[in-house]
C-alpha cells in the first residue's frame, strides 16, 4: 500500500513539475499569450468574485477578456501600451518579491532593472515572431 502512495505522489509531483514547465515554456516562448491568458483570467475572476456574475458568463467574460487583449496586442499601438503596461508589471512584481525575500535594496533595483531588460526583450520577441 506505501508503495502506490509513493507512486502516486511522485505521478502528482511529475504532473506539477510538467505544468510548471508549460507555463514557464509559454511566458518565455510567447509572453504575449502569456498576458492574454493572464488577464482573461483575472477578469473572469475578478467578474465572479466581485460583480457575483454566474460562473459560466465569468467564463465567457475571461475569454472575451483573453481575446481582446491579444487582438490588442497584435496592432502596433496596443503591442506598445499592453506590453509596456505588462514589463514594468513583472519588473515591479519581481523586484518587490527580491526586496521582500533579501530586504535589500540594492537587490530589488539589481531584479527591477534585468527584469525590465529580459521581458522587454521578450516581448519585442514575440512581436517579431507574430
Amino acid at each position: 500500500m506505501g508503495y502506490l502512495v509513493g507512486v502516486g505522489f511522485l505521478i502528482a509531483f511529475s504532473v506539477a513539475i510538467g505544468v510548471v514547465a508549460t507555463i514557464l515554456g509559454l511566458w518565455l516562448g510567447q509572453i504575449i499569450l502569456f498576458d492574454s491568458i493572464a488577464m482573461g483570467i483575472v477578469a473572469g475572476v475578478c467578474c465572479h468574485h466581485f460583480a457575483h456574475v454566474h460562473t459560466a458568463l465569468s467564463v465567457l467574460v475571461g475569454i472575451g477578456v483573453c481575446v481582446l487583449f491579444f487582438a490588442l496586442q497584435n496592432t502596433t499601438i496596443g503591442f506598445f501600451l499592453v506590453g509596456g503596461i505588462f514589463t514594468l508589471a513583472y519588473s515591479v512584481l519581481f523586484g518587490l518579491i527580491a526586496l521582500v525575500l533579501t530586504a535589500d535594496t540594492i537587490w530589488g533595483l539589481v531584479v527591477f532593472g534585468l527584469t525590465l531588460i529580459i521581458v522587454a526583450g521578450l516581448h519585442l520577441k514575440a512581436r517579431e515572431e507574430s
